[in-house]
């Protein structure tokens, strides 16, 4: 009986190594809880063509849009933990919307398991053209002498732009009113039709309009500069030391997926992240690869990411119907 125990046991830590050697064997699937044309599709499916091209089989991307994301977290979640099915996940649908949804079927921190960050990205708070503020400072002053009288826009409540003006709000002392649509898009949209008048934003989705003088930058709320508007200061050099905000994504696999496969897919990804066809396909998106190394480290990132998007959730009493 002890030697049969001892072989089955023998058979199972053998399994984990036999495994990450052979995977992936066979075509893998990336879960997006967001629509195509989203910058998390944008993101999955430049990651998922460079997977495919250094691990030899299809990475094959699919959105289950829906719930903040929480539709493609379920998805990965339940899923077998064998490699072939993972998670693109987002700073929002993996931290903030488990907050403010608290009463889900599943919990995210215990049902998926960090893989890799794949990139991160701050945002860029934009203003119509005609807006009588021109940066950051001005923008404060204009909204400390008109409280409640400007609108912001953003691509749904509880969704991390919406997070980023409330956490604006807080670290400026200052007062406007928050108007939600069904996505950036529509957002978008509606600042340049003149219905709300600031907005945070991914940078993929206004350059265009910050290039053509439809929209004005205002400042970018990452920790350094982005590459794409360099002369664009943040929110940190213009007076809000404490401010930074924004989103990442990244690689997550089901609770329970072999540690040999979650580091041979770790070291693939980060390998993948120093490469320079990898880092302009991102840069043109206004997107950053991320300098972390390990899936503990991501473990890390989203830990204290749930700590401090807790804290200006409950400040600011968001709440999710």
């Amino acid at each position: 009986m002890k030697k049969t125990l001892a072989l089955a046991l023998f058979a199972a830590i053998a399994a984990g190594p036999a495994a990450a050697q052979s995977w992936p064997s066979q075509p893998v699937n990336i879960m997006v809880g967001f629509g195509p044309g989203s910058t998390p599709d944008l993101v999955s499916r430049v990651i998922g063509e460079q997977l495919q091209k250094k691990l030899g089989q299809p990475f094959v991307v699919q959105n289950r849009p829906g719930a903040g994301g929480m539709i493609g977290n379920e998805a990965v979640a339940r899923s077998a933990p064998d490699g072939y099915t993972l998670l693109l996940g987002t700073a929002g649908g993996v931290v903030t919307t488990p907050i403010l949804t608290p009463k889900t079927n599943f919990d995210s921190q215990k049902s998926l398991a960090p893989v890799a960050q794949v990139v991160s990205n701050g945002f860029i708070l934009v203003a119509a053209p005609n807006f009588p503020a021109d940066d950051l400072q001005g923008v404060i002053k204009l909204l400390k002498d008109n409280p409640g009288k400007y609108n912001y826009g953003s691509s749904g409540t509880g969704a991390s732009p919406h997070l980023a003006a409330e956490r604006f709000k807080q670290q400026a002392d200052v007062d406007m009113v928050h108007v939600p649509y069904n996505g950036l898009g529509p957002a978008i949209t509606a600042l340049l039709g003149g219905q709300v008048q600031l907005l945070f934003a991914d940078i993929g989705l206004v350059s265009s309009h910050i290039r053509a003088g439809t929209l004005k930058a205002i400042a970018y709320t990452g920790t350094q500069r982005n590459r794409q508007f360099p002369d664009l200061p943040t929110a940190m050099e213009s007076g809000l030391p404490d401010f930074q905000a924004g989103s990442w994504y990244g690689i997550l696999a089901p609770a329970g997926t072999p540690k040999p496969i979650i580091d041979k897919l770790n070291q693939a990804i980060v390998e993948l992240a120093k490469s320079d066809d990898m880092q302009e396909q991102l840069n043109k998106q206004g997107l950053d690869p991320v300098t972390i190394t390990s899936a503990q480290q991501f473990a890390e990132v989203i830990q204290s990411d749930i700590e401090h998007w807790s804290s200006v959730i409950k400040k600011a009493n968001i709440v999710v119907n």
